[in-house]
């Protein structure tokens, strides 16, 4: 069990819990509470970026307290999605969403590919 002598609060130390336990009743020592770790302060930010090859727009999320990272795509991602962290949960800005609805209104979705090209798959070859 973790305690601190009477005088000096900032030196906890262990002792097993009989020992620790007696020297809490004699008056000599107290048990130690370890401080409740700092809250985390929210800290999300937003940006819209495209992809490498088909330049689709996408809103990318991120927070620098706890680390968590989103990608929201779709035709209404801007309105719909929404980025969780640090126990908040947070819509994207209206600023992301007007850049978003722009750069998704001017992107072409590319052509489907042909698979005419290539052979089919048959079991007779097994």
């Amino acid at each position: 069990m973790k305690i601190y002598y009477a005088g000096t609060p900032e030196v906890p130390f262990n002792k097993p819990r009989a020992e620790a336990e007696a020297m809490i009743a004699a008056g000599i020592a107290f048990a130690y509470v370890a401080p409740a770790p700092p809250a985390r302060k929210p800290d999300a930010q937003f940006a819209v970026h495209r992809t490498t090859r088909s330049k689709q727009p996408f809103i990318a999320a991120s927070c620098n307290s706890c680390g968590s990272k989103a990608q929201f795509t779709g035709p209404t991602a801007h309105k719909t999605q929404v980025f969780r962290h640090c126990g908040v949960t947070d819509a994207v800005p209206e600023h992301i969403a007007e850049q978003y609805a722009k750069l998704r209104a001017k992107w072409k979705a590319p052509a489907p590919q042909s698979t005419e090209k290539f052979p089919s798959f048959e079991l007779v070859h097994f």
